[in-house]
């Protein structure tokens, strides 16, 4: 019986100062906290969102679409949701079966 998913599946969300995906690698500046504190709730705050999606075997090489939306400690919507859409391909060294990280 295998272990992996049969679906699309969260494998990590991670807040952080600062976060980019570049060629299949996660770099992320101040990462992994749970709760920010401002001090003015006028100015703008950056901060990073950093993805990550198992996708099965039999799912890879189609369109999978992703939203996060962003809410405050009562459920209102703080930012409006942010999109993207991530479709992952079989390398060539691939293991029939296998699992597959995609990293937004």
């Amino acid at each position: 019986m295998s272990t992996f998913p049969e679906q699309v599946e969260l494998d990590f969300l991670q807040l952080a100062d600062r976060a980019e995906v570049l060629d299949g690698k996660l770099y992320m500046m101040g990462g992994a906290w749970d709760s920010l504190h401002i001090s003015d709730i006028e100015a703008p705050v950056a901060f990073s969102v950093a993805i990550g999606i198992l996708v099965p075997w039999s799912l890879t090489n189609e369109p999978h679409h992703l939203r996060v939306r962003l809410e405050d400690e009562d459920g209102k919507r703080i930012h409006p949701d942010d999109k993207a859409t991530l479709s992952i391909g079989r390398p060539p060294t691939a293991t029939r079966g296998q699992c597959f990280r995609a990293m937004t």
